[in-house]
Formats: structure tokens, sequence, C-alpha cells
């Protein structure tokens, strides 16, 4: 979903789903340290509904995908990206 970006799968502690963890690039740049949580679409997980944005795996299933929290890269800052 993210032409400049490089992610790691992160295993939770037992019983919890794994995630991932990414940044994402621009020029280079680091713009973005996102977090990435397996989902449903219209399902976010409670505790990060108000700062994610879901993101599908593919073209083709736009239900399943990510719920994803983009943090930036230069203050730390959680956003929502109005364009990604």
């Amino acid at each position: 979903a993210f032409e400049s970006s490089e992610w790691a799968r992160l295993k939770g502690e037992e019983g919890a789903s794994e995630y991932l963890v990414g940044v994402v690039y621009k020029d280079l740049i680091p713009l973005y340290i996102c977090y990435a949580i397996l989902g449903t679409a219209g399902c976010p997980p409670e505790e990060i509904k108000e700062e994610s944005v879901f993101i599908p795996h593919t073209l083709f299933d736009e239900d399943a995908g990510y719920f994803v929290i983009f943090q930036s890269a230069a203050t730390g800052e959680c956003i929502k990206p109005e364009k990604l």
C-alpha cells in the first residue's frame, strides 16, 4: 500500500495478535512510524479506533486488512493523514 516503506511483523504477548511496525519514507526521509493491527473493515480495535486508518490487504478484498496508526517521525504526534 505504501511505495517507500519497510515493515516488520512482531508477535504480541501470549494470546495477543501479531502486529506490524513500519516506517514510511518520502524522498528517503522517514515521514511516519506506523503500527498496524490485522482486522476487518468497520471493526477497529477499541483502543485505537480514534487514531487508526483502515488499509485493505488488496484491491480485490477491501474488507480484510490492517488498522494503521501513523506517528509523525518528526514530532512523535499521532496523526490521521488526509491523503495516503
